[in-house]
């Protein structure tokens, strides 16, 4: 009898150890995953921001009336910008470039206890005749939950005239792409602001 006791106890010891073991892996994998993620956003927040800064420097490059080459952004009823075009002229290609920025819905997520909306932002471009096609032209970004341009005149202010821009203004935020208990930030917000080329010459 005292051995099948014994052989019980240790049976239940190693359950519980195995138990344990198993809980702590798991939560090691959770913070790991939520880690990953937090990473994931604030990276492709980053990388965003780089790209959008080097967008923005380039409207109305090499060209004599900057105010042409760009158009007021589209808002939508929800303070995002849905779409913002604007061009510059290449030299290298020897033609005008236009680059457009889409926002599109792409389904939603649950972020803490609410359920958000998801959206991309397709980077297009076409060259030369105005009438020809638009292409994607990669940077497009996913997993953004906000995003805005703003044409920002003298002040800091918004204004809706190109001739009275001094720079352009981009708010964005990227939502974390796995959510649990763990991952914080949930989402990453950035800004970035780019002095109107006219401004400086």
């Amino acid at each position: 009898m005292a051995f099948i006791y014994d052989n019980l106890v240790a049976s239940l010891i190693s359950t519980t150890a195995v138990l344990i073991f198993i809980s702590i892996q798991a939560q090691a994998t959770q913070i790991n995953i939520a880690k990953n993620s937090r990473n994931a956003a604030k990276n492709q927040a980053q990388k965003l921001a780089t790209w959008l800064e080097e967008d923005l420097d380039d409207i109305g490059k090499n060209m004599t009336n900057d105010f042409a080459a760009l158009e007021p952004p589209q808002d939508s009823t929800e303070w995002h910008t849905t779409k913002f075009t604007f061009k510059h002229y290449s030299q290298a290609m020897g033609d005008t470039v236009r680059i457009q920025y889409e926002l599109k819905e792409k389904g939603t997520r649950t972020v803490g206890d609410t359920t958000v909306k998801l959206y991309q932002m397709e980077r297009l471009r076409k060259v030369g005749n105005p009438s020809n096609p638009w292409k994607p032209e990669g940077r497009s970004t996913g997993n953004l939950g906000y995003f805005e341009v703003n044409m920002l005149g003298e002040n800091g202010g918004q204004v809706t005239i190109p001739g009275d821009v001094e720079s352009i203004r981009v708010r964005f935020s990227v939502i974390a792409p796995f959510q649990g208990e763990n991952t914080f930030p949930r989402r990453v917000y950035r800004s970035t602001t780019v002095p109107f080329r006219l401004s400086r010459k």
